[in-house]
Formats: C-alpha cells, sequence, structure tokens
C-alpha cells in the first residue's frame, strides 16, 4: 500500500512541475472572458490537488499553477461553478 502511495505522489509532483514548465512558456489562456480546454484542465487540477495534499504540493513551489488557477477561478463560468 505505502509503495502505492508513494508512486502517486511522485507521479502528482511530476505532473505539477510539467504544468509549472509549460505554464513558463505563453501562457494557457486565463483571462479575459476566455479559456483553453487545457486552460479549463489545469485550473481543475489545480482546485482539486491544493486542499487534498497541501502538505505535499505546497503552493509556494508551483506559483505559476497557483496563479492560473486564480486568474481563472475570476472568470464568469468558474464563479458560477464554483462551490460556495
Amino acid at each position: 500500500m505505502r509503495r502505492g502511495v508513494d508512486r502517486v505522489r511522485s507521479q502528482r509532483g511530476e505532473a505539477l512541475r510539467l504544468l509549472e514548465a509549460e505554464l513558463d512558456a505563453p501562457p494557457v489562456a486565463a483571462a479575459g472572458d476566455t479559456i483553453t480546454q487545457g486552460g479549463v484542465t489545469t485550473a481543475v487540477a489545480r482546485q482539486f490537488i491544493q486542499p487534498t495534499v497541501l502538505s505535499d504540493a505546497p503552493s509556494a513551489a508551483h506559483p505559476r499553477v497557483v496563479a492560473h488557477g486564480a486568474a481563472a477561478e475570476q472568470l464568469p463560468a468558474f464563479c458560477e461553478l464554483l462551490p460556495s
């Protein structure tokens, strides 16, 4: 069981590292009233990961992912669907 948990943590860390690197390139759109599918996927992944595994995936380690998620959450489509 422990080996499986370690594997998932490793995969999650690598995914966040890759997302962070991608967001260093021309950004995934999350501004104005538009967002790409990649932008939605990145923002939703961040929403899921951050509260559930904060100790393993601190915000400071992935500032671009966090900033992208925060920008996406301000878009009308996200505001309508976010839980209160």
